[in-house]
């Protein structure tokens, strides 16, 4: 008798276990498919906020002309694909669950430069933002700073 009751304990127990078990995980992969969501969010928001800073910085450094710079600090977020200076416009490819989305900022002068070594790797990071004479008009010159 005694083990009948020992065995309908631990079956009351496993059901118990298995309830709970049935509950939780639904809860945590909706818990964890929001926590992404945001996440994608706020890297899409840290990669504008840094397209922005440095487009409107060149812009300003544009409209004083050479010899103006200005040291730049951006947050760059961890999942940049890609990021590209054409003539005027500075753009970067961002991935995220949905897929890639680009952000871009078009500035008042032509840009130059090479900013794969500041997006490659995410965190704080310094950007030269200077302009430079070239011919008879003025660039902007964008590079990681030291």
């Amino acid at each position: 008798m005694s083990c009948m009751r020992k065995a309908q304990a631990s079956v009351e127990y496993l059901s118990i276990i298995a309830l709970s078990l049935l509950i939780l995980v639904p809860v945590w992969l909706f818990v964890n498919n929001i926590n992404t969501d945001v996440q994608g969010e706020l890297n899409l928001g840290y990669a504008k906020q840094a397209v922005r800073h440095i487009g409107e910085s060149a812009d300003l450094v544009f409209s004083q002309g050479y010899p103006a710079q200005l040291l730049v600090e951006v947050r760059v977020p961890s999942n940049i694909e890609s990021v590209s200076i054409q003539a005027n416009e500075l753009s970067v490819r961002v991935s995220k669950k949905e897929g890639l989305s680009d952000v871009f900022y078009v500035t008042n002068g032509n840009l130059t430069g090479d900013l794969d070594d500041v997006f490659r790797t995410p965190g704080v990071k310094r950007v030269l933002v200077k302009a430079v004479p070239f011919a008879d008009y003025t660039v902007v010159n964008l590079t990681q700073a030291n």
